[in-house]
């Protein structure tokens, strides 16, 4: 704690504290303080320097009010931050602004949602503080957005007890912005609930509230892998397929194997494509995430599909591989059994697919390395280059195995 934090809190509990001395009671303080601390130089040469430095340049503002302390911004703003009441109100009935921004940004109520401080957002907002002022900083923050950002377990500390007491604090803060009419759409709070991992309650208080759900929304809960948050959304009207400016749509962003499967029930496009042309697959094959390419392949992916760039995501899946193994991520020099030898087989180009259509006949693909896999379905032909020994070795997919021809150099099919 700063000089100007100590001397504010020792005349928060001055009885004799008023409108008429609060400035001349600051500056006793100041010098004070300078006075005990200088005899003591070896040891608080800092403290005195900073407390000196800190009177002088207040000093050169006439003793303003408006004066921005290099500890914190004005004094209201410190007041309001560290919930000292009786300073405030002293501060106010002197004709300090209850509005004014610091250099941060923040105006005091800002200051006082930031740090959980309930009595004193209560007391700004019954003296007339603006409810759905915007920072000039950090996004353009109303009180309300900042609340709920505060609220989200990114700032998550100490004990599950201690979060929780923590996020209680800032829910009822949102609450009691809420009961005063704040903006719920000013500043989208709820996509920070979305965005920052808040709670599915905290969420549908949002909404229950007024907040509108937009598009970017389900984009984020698919993202942060939230199901129920997710869920919440689609059945409140978000479009499951609606595209961000990248052309993405939930679908390409989602994680988790949960998420993933309730965006397909819900009726998630699972070839469309983006601004690159590049579907859902071929950002699960980049990431060689072969739960996820299992799923979607057994749900109608297709591993052909190309991009923009002639991709498709078995070339995704299988150059990705490659990095893996040089740079050493796999852990082993090759990929192990079938999985090693479709790589093979692909760098080689020795992949030829083709497939018959009549009357939804069975695909066929021919498969030439030391030994060739036929599929027993069509859409799981992708997913043989794409899945791990596991999930082949789990019976997901029938081989047989069939001896290249070597005649004249030329393959059998």
């Amino acid at each position: 704690m700063g000089p100007l934090h100590e001397i504010l809190e020792t005349l928060s509990n001055d009885q004799n504290l008023d409108s008429t001395n609060i400035v001349e009671k600051i500056k006793q303080e100041f010098e004070r303080r300078m006075d005990e601390l200088y005899p003591q130089w070896d040891t608080c040469k800092h403290k005195y320097k900073l407390c000196k430095k800190e009177y002088k340049s207040w000093q050169k503002s006439g003793f303003s009010l408006d004066h921005d302390f290099k500890e914190g911004g004005k004094l209201l703003h410190l007041a309001a931050k560290c919930n000292y009441l009786n300073v405030i109100k002293c501060l106010k009935d002197r004709g300090a602004g209850i509005d004014i921004q610091n250099w941060r940004g923040n105006n005091p109520l800002h200051e006082a949602v930031e740090d959980g401080r309930q009595e004193m957002v209560q007391f700004l907002l019954e003296n007339g503080a603006n409810i759905n002022a915007k920072t000039e900083t950090r996004g353009e923050e109303t009180p309300l957005s900042l609340a709920v950002n505060k609220a989200c377990p990114i700032y998550q500390q100490g004990t599950a007890e201690d979060h929780q007491k923590y996020i209680e604090k800032y829910v009822e803060i949102i609450k009691l912005l809420i009961r005063e009419k704040a903006d719920v759409n000013a500043s989208d709070p709820l996509g920070w609930a979305v965005g920052q991992g808040g709670s599915i309650n905290l969420v549908k208080l949002l909404v229950e509230n007024g907040a509108v759900i937009l598009d970017g929304h389900l984009h984020a809960a698919a993202n942060a892998g939230n199901k129920d948050i997710a869920e919440f959304l689609i059945d409140n009207g978000a479009d499951i397929n609606a595209q961000n400016a990248q052309g993405s749509t939930p679908l390409h962003k989602v994680s988790g194997i949960d998420t993933l499967k309730l965006l397909i029930e819900r009726g998630a496009k699972v070839n469309i494509k983006n601004g690159e042309g590049f579907t859902p697959l071929h950002y699960m094959a980049f990431m060689l995430d072969e739960a996820s390419t299992l799923i979607m392949v057994e749900h109608g992916a297709d591993p052909w599909a190309r991009g923009d760039n002639g991709e498709t995501p078995v070339d995704r899946y299988v150059n990705r591989l490659e990095h893996a193994k040089e740079e050493g991520a796999s852990g082993t020099d090759e990929p192990p059994g079938y999985l090693m030898k479709l790589k093979q087989a692909y760098n080689k180009d020795l992949f030829v697919r083709y497939s018959t259509l009549l009357l939804g006949a069975v695909a066929a693909i021919t498969l030439f390395t030391t030994g060739n896999i036929t599929p027993d379905a069509p859409r799981i032909i992708g997913a043989a280059a794409l899945v791990t020994v596991a999930a082949l070795a789990a019976g997901r997919i029938t081989y047989e195995v069939f001896k290249p021809s070597t005649k004249n150099g030329k393959s059998r099919t």
